[in-house]
């Protein structure tokens, strides 16, 4: 006698797709492919049902139909499929085990609804385990090299598998969401089939290594060098999270509102850079060495007053390029009214907070924690600069 609910109708919302899948191919059950049954199942339990009673007939289920236990159903596919598609008490919530069947039950328990409405879900979970396997799948965490398509020759981590269906050949493709190397977790990842993408190896290791550096833009001055880098900061934040770079009732934000955001980033970067004494840019490479933790500390979006401080310190020539955008964050952060659609100055000073916590988030270390990270930030055993995070810098850039 069958003891538990749960497997039994679980396994034979299984048996019944490989019989109906075999039955219309001319296959034995045991030649049937799993990704024609994992096809099958991922279309749920109407599938499931379309699918046997296109072979069976139309079966009208009822309430409390069906023998005494699932034993004596028989072993027939027309049987099974009765007790599958049977309801059961309402009040079987809490009962005892002969309100179903003489089995224990815990998937749906209360639930009368017949097991294939209740557990094809269930199933198709199963089936595509029992598939991962027989494809060796790559597990989650796995480094992997794109092969093919738009993103072909960059790296990437598997996040899990994502199982394409092709409905022409009703089958299941194995493929997989991906996070790309420099894209933030929190962006969508990148699906793609099995056949794009390949584990890493020790020569893709090496050939990782040996690339060459981007070329790094020149500039005259340091505050150049600071502005430059804050807009590619800016640029990339608002592509990962557009909904940061919104204003009053949920406008986006001007193009000169931006540029307000991205000229006050360049402001926390130059007082840093000159605290650390990296005021000589000849090839732009000079604020490589910048602390990010320390930038993203020098804003809160309550002290504005700290904001006005830290633009009041950048002096430059009235001809400098930057000269106006100096001007305008300095009149921005002086704002004490307006429309209900002004962005005030609070508001901006919170963006550009979150552009810089933001690129100390993307930098931590692969494979650490946030307590971790947190933890070697207070001890000083890392200390993510905008070195760091120049070659993604530069790709959003170009």
């Amino acid at each position: 006698m069958e003891t538990n609910w749960d497997y039994v109708a679980v396994r034979d919302v299984i048996a019944v797709v490989l019989y109906a899948v075999g039955e219309r191919t001319g296959l034995r059950p045991q030649d049937v492919p799993l990704g024609a049954v994992l096809w099958h199942l991922k279309g749920g339990s109407q599938q499931v049902r379309t699918l046997t009673e296109d072979l069976l007939g139309p079966t009208e289920s009822a309430w409390g139909a069906g023998p005494a236990d699932r034993a004596a159903c028989g072993d027939s596919v027309a049987a099974t499929w009765r007790w599958l598609t049977r309801y059961w008490p309402a009040s079987s919530w809490g009962g005892p085990a002969s309100a179903w069947d003489g089995m224990s039950r815990s998937i749906g328990r209360g639930n009368p609804a017949p097991a294939v409405e209740v557990v094809t879900g269930w199933a198709s979970r199963a089936v595509a385990d029992a598939l991962a396997i027989d494809r060796r799948a790559l597990a989650a965490g796995t480094r992997v090299r794109i092969t093919g398509g738009e993103y072909a020759g960059r790296f990437a981590r598997v996040r899990s598998i994502a199982w394409q269906l092709d409905d022409d050949a009703r089958d299941a493709r194995l493929g997989y969401e991906v996070s790309l190397d420099g894209r933030p977790e929190t962006r969508e990842p990148v699906r793609l089939s099995a056949d794009a993408i390949k584990p890493v190896t020790e020569t893709d290791i090496a050939q990782e290594d040996s690339m060459p550096v981007p070329q790094l833009p020149r500039f005259d001055d340091l505050f150049s060098a600071c502005h430059w880098w804050a807009a590619a900061m800016a640029d990339h934040h608002r592509t990962v999270r557009p909904k940061a770079w919104q204003g009053p009732q949920g406008r986006e934000l001007t193009v000169p509102e931006r540029g307000t955001v991205t000229t006050l980033c360049a402001a926390v970067l130059y007082a840093v850079a000159r605290e650390q004494g990296l005021d000589v840019t000849e090839d732009g490479a000079a604020p490589a060495q910048l602390d990010l933790n320390a930038c993203s500390q020098r804003l809160d979006e309550y002290q504005v007053e700290a904001a006005r401080r830290l633009a009041d310190a950048v002096v430059l020539p009235d001809d400098h390029p930057s000269a106006d955008a100096m001007a305008a964050l300095r009149d921005a952060l002086r704002t004490t009214a307006g429309s209900a659609s002004a962005v005030m100055p609070y508001q901006l000073v919170s963006t550009a907070r979150t552009v810089l916590l933001g690129q100390v988030n993307v930098a931590m270390p692969q494979g650490t924690s946030w307590q971790e990270a947190l933890t070697m930030l207070a001890d000083g055993r890392w200390v993510p600069t905008l070195g760091d995070r120049m070659p993604q810098l530069l790709n959003s850039r170009t």
